[in-house]
This record gives structure tokens, C-alpha cells and sequence, in this order.
């Protein structure tokens, strides 16, 4: 469906407000709390995509927490009356979990993003392996080796103006960091200070 226009019929003499949806070549109309007694059941507005067409799926839904969804499952595809593909969920409202997206759970979708992005996660992780330290776990982990390497693409770009991409990229790590560091994290020690146990 395309754009939506708030409307008013009338219905048996009664007016009713509604919307319209496009839909295809045509417009839906929404009735809220109308149901008319010859109505097709709404069940039966859908069918079955054709043989040659992909026609199931797998959903993940709420926010990551760095090792799962709090909802996912299979799911259907059908053809609606609107000429769409839609996709049914669940069977009611109570079958989706309720959830409390606190900051940990926000800073693991920024990261998740970031990795989708520009491999923000993949970068560290290299960084921190030909250094021979640990991998990147947690996300003052992964804030810390992002702001050093944001740090060293800077110098680099300073050093090569040339480099042009180098400053751009430093820049959204850098941006990651900051709305990481919004939601109150702060970067893990430097590995190499705790391998000293505190030395530097």
C-alpha cells in the first residue's frame, strides 16, 4: 500500500470515519469496528503465492543483545488483496514477547549496524588479532579498539592527504564511539596495559 488519506463515508445513512489506502491499481478502504454481514472473512483475502515464488522466511524481531532476538520464527508468505507479499507473524498481540530495550541492548544494535555498514566490528577484531591480543568481547571492548582505530586513520590521514577515504572512515568510528559513549559506556583499558597489570 502507498500513502494513506483520512475520509468520511456514509454507511446506511450514518457517517463513518475511515482510510483509504492505494493499493495497486486500486484504493482500500479501512472501516474501523464495520463489519458487514457479507463480508468475506479477512483470512480469506490472502493467497498462496505461485510454486515458482520463494514462500517462507525467517523473522527477527525487538533488539539484539549480542547473542539473540527476543522474538523470531518462521514464517509464511502470502499474496494480499493489495497485490503486496505480506507475511503473518503471530496469531495474536500476546505471542510477542514484551521487551525493555535498555542500553546495552541499543549498543549492540549500533554495533550490528555498524558491522552491516562499513565491517566496524570485523576491523577491530583484525586490529586486535595481528596485535596478538584478545578479541574484542564486550562493548568497552569493542569502544575501545574503535577509537584507536580512529585515532591511527586520523594520524594516517594527516601523514597522506592523499588517503582520502582514510578520514571518512575515522569519522564514523568516531561517530560510533560517541553514541556508544552516549549511553554511558566507556572504553575497556588498553590490552596491552592489562597484559602489564596496570604498567604502562
Amino acid at each position: 500500500m502507498q500513502g494513506n488519506h483520512n475520509i468520511q463515508i456514509e454507511i446506511n445513512g450514518e457517517a463513518c470515519q475511515s482510510i483509504a489506502y492505494q493499493a495497486g491499481d486500486g484504493i482500500l478502504i479501512h472501516l474501523p469496528g464495520v463489519q458487514a454481514p457479507h463480508a468475506p472473512a479477512f483470512e480469506t483475502l490472502f493467497q498462496p503465492l505461485p510454486e515458482d515464488r520463494l514462500n517462507s522466511g525467517f523473522v527477527e524481531a525487538g533488539e539484539w543483545d549480542g547473542q539473540r532476538f527476543p522474538f523470531d520464527g518462521e514464517v509464511q508468505f502470502v499474496l494480499g488483496p493489495d497485490g503486496a507479499v505480506w507475511a503473518k507473524v503471530c496469531d495474536s498481540l500476546n505471542d510477542l514477547p514484551t521487551v525493555q530495550i535498555d542500553g546495552y541492548a541499543r549498543a549492540w544494535r549500533i554495533l550490528a549496524e555498524a558491522e552491516e555498514a562499513f565491517g566496524a566490528k570485523s576491523t577491530v577484531r583484525e586490529r586486535a588479532a595481528c596485535g596478538g591480543w584478545r578479541a574484542p568481547l564486550t562493548i568497552p571492548d569493542f569502544l575501545f579498539w574503535m577509537e584507536d582505530e580512529a585515532a591511527v586513520q586520523e594520524q594516517q590521514a594527516a601523514g597522506h592527504p592523499e588517503e582520502g577515504e582514510r578520514r571518512p572512515y575515522a569519522c564514523a568510528l568516531r561517530g560510533i564511539a560517541n553514541e556508544l559513549r552516549a549511553l554511558g559506556f566507556l572504553p575497556a583499558p588498553a590490552p596491552w596495559i592489562e597484559k602489564d597489570g596496570g604498567q604502562s
